[in-house]
């Protein structure tokens, strides 16, 4: 009686896309997910939009309130 084959790939010939990646780009995605950059992010974000709805804001109420 005879062995069935194993079906499985051995570990040297599987290949993922982590190990076809360059060293860059797995270092650009752990900076990517970590938690203070995502953070970081957010708080820009929220800040910027804050910003442009204050300027927009702003130039509503002077075209509102010109002295003709």
């Amino acid at each position: 009686m005879q062995a069935e084959p194993n079906k499985e790939t051995p570990l040297q010939e599987k290949r993922t896309d982590r190990e076809t990646r360059h060293l860059g780009q797995v270092v650009a995605d752990k900076v990517r997910n970590n938690p203070s950059v995502k953070t970081v992010k957010r708080t820009y974000q929220i800040g910027q939009n804050t910003g442009e709805s204050l300027s927009r804001n702003i130039a509503k109420f002077r075209k509102n309130n010109r002295n003709d």
